[in-house]
């Protein structure tokens, strides 16, 4: 009942870092990258469309965005606020405020379940008190509270290639029945995000080394296993064979974006995610511990902990060749960073503990070290859910344009798509009162210029701005004070809540000033 008890506390408290705030930054709808696409995609199955036409990411999670959203759309038609299925697709199309609301409802259910599922494999392979650490570990775990936070498919990918992790360390002696879960499976994570397929390798590492089972019968659990993970994955996607030119295509062009950059070069990703993603997303104490749990499970316990680490490692090597390092490639390494740490901390309590000749006073040696583990992350949380609980700075500056121009303006911006402001006062019979432009040196002079500024992209006014320009304007609203230096970015994403030095920030989003003509 004691465990019982703090697991669901655990899980409490993991449901309130992921759901705080979750409707951040809307009805903006550049708030966080990537989260149109799935928008986009979505909008297009809900119209019935069900060939996605974009295959950088396989099509699971905006399938099951789209069944969450009929149920709504109905609700909208029941209750008389939208009369027919075209009218809300036409309002999800102008304003899909309602998709990302789901999709990242969807996220944060995937995140706050991950946090039961690193539970059962804790207590699986260590016992569970190494399970209730693991799972307080990850449910204060920065990086993946952040992106449970997002509309988007890593959370979720990492979540069912938990599912399988946790499937093969229960595989002391393989079956048939556990293939086949096991490989639908991984064909759902892999549906879900292409690298997620990776997890595959647990399983077949458990099969391989069942001693108990003749090289033929290992054979065909490994041909079963691969075939039921292609089947599901092509049941899912179809799409990727008959639309089979699109999709290599993607993959294509995912490899060389992954090998040759994204925005500023930060290095390899070896680096960038030990030192940047995983350092900040985790803090350093939980990934000292966790590494050196990791490698110490995979000694102790060869075949469950090689079969717990391979998946991460092999997700390491994959990330770690290209320029392009984005901090969310890394969150699939973050629940095994939070398993090997317990692993660590609860190892080292108990040798502290017998070397006193105080054996009963280990597990209390571990809550503290707990405690001093978790702290630098659990501190992060706090601080990001802290600020994305405040108005955007975008949403600010709309909200002062609607306010003072509640007849309408035309509003010059950068060309920067993610500073971009929304107004979604039109339809696709009334236009917008809200023109927004992107400045250019021969672009008529607006009725607003917005500028926005972060350390995300230091090159100061953009060349349209210039300082004649900007005479004949007066500024009239600045959304927060200049950013102090320190703040450790992920540099290549354009989210502008830093992975570091998040407490002296006023609010989420780039700095945006607003200038209006003079003459008005």
């Amino acid at each position: 009942m004691r465990t019982r008890l703090s697991l669901a506390a655990i899980l409490l408290v993991a449901a309130v870092a992921r759901f705080w705030a979750i409707d951040f930054c809307l009805p903006t709808l550049v708030c966080r990258p990537d989260e149109e696409a799935v928008a986009a995609v979505t909008t297009q199955f809900f119209a019935r469309d069900l060939n996605p036409h974009f295959f950088d990411w396989p099509p699971l999670f905006m399938y099951a965005a789209t069944l969450a959203l009929i149920p709504y759309a109905k609700y909208l038609k029941f209750t008389g606020v939208l009369r027919s299925e075209y009218r809300f697709l036409q309002a999800i199309s102008i304003d899909p405020t309602p998709i990302l609301m789901i999709a990242r409802v969807l996220s944060a259910l995937a995140g706050t379940a991950s946090v039961a599922v690193l539970y059962k494999i804790g207590e699986t392979i260590g016992g569970r008190l190494t399970g209730l650490m693991a799972a307080l570990f990850l449910a204060l775990s920065y990086l993946h509270v952040r992106d449970s936070h997002f509309g988007v498919t890593d959370v979720t990918a990492t979540f069912l290639a938990l599912i399988v992790v946790l499937m093969a360390v229960r595989m002391t002696v393989v079956t048939s029945r556990q293939v086949v879960i096991a490989g639908v499976v991984t064909g759902l994570a892999a549906a879900t995000k292409y690298n997620a397929a990776a997890v595959a390798l647990p399983v077949c590492w458990m099969i391989a080394t069942d001693r108990a089972l003749s090289w033929r019968a290992r054979s065909a659990h490994a041909v079963a296993f691969a075939s039921v993970v292609a089947m599901t994955f092509v049941l899912i996607d179809p799409y990727s064979v008959i639309d089979h030119e699109a999709f290599t295509r993607s993959l294509g062009a995912i490899s060389t974006h992954l090998a040759t950059g994204h925005g500023p070069d930060v290095g390899r990703g070896w680096w960038v995610h030990l030192t940047s993603s995983l350092r900040h997303g985790v803090g350093l104490p939980m990934l000292v511990c966790g590494i050196i749990g990791l490698v110490w499970q995979s000694i102790r316990t060869p075949r469950a902990g090689i079969a717990v680490a391979i998946f991460p490692l092999a997700s390491y090597v994959a990330i770690g060749g290209g320029l392009t390092a984005f901090s969310r490639y890394a969150i699939p390494l973050v629940p095994f960073v939070c398993l090997g740490a317990a692993v660590t901390v609860i190892a080292v309590s108990r040798i502290v503990a017998d070397g006193i000749a105080r054996p009963r006073w280990a597990t209390g040696f571990a809550s503290v070290a707990a405690i001093v583990v978790v702290f630098p992350s659990a501190r992060s949380v706090w601080q990001f859910d802290r600020l994305l609980a405040v108005e955007d700075s975008r949403v600010a500056a709309a909200n002062w344009i609607t306010t003072h121009y509640p007849d309408g303006a035309i509003i010059g911006e950068t060309e920067r798509r993610f500073n971009r402001l929304s107004f979604h006062d039109g339809d696709a019979t009334h236009p917008s009162r809200y023109q927004t432009i992107v400045l250019t040196a021969e672009e008529m002079d607006p009725d607003v210029i917005a500028v926005a500024e972060s350390p995300l992209h230091p090159d100061g006014l953009p060349p349209a701005v210039t300082g004649e320009r900007l005479s004949h304007y007066q500024k009239v609203f600045e959304s927060s004070a200049a950013e102090r230096p320190g703040s450790i970015y992920d540099w290549q994403d354009e989210f502008y809540i830093p992975l570091a030095g998040i407490d002296h920030l006023e609010r989420p989003g780039p700095r945006i000033t607003l200038y209006i003509r003079s003459a008005r």
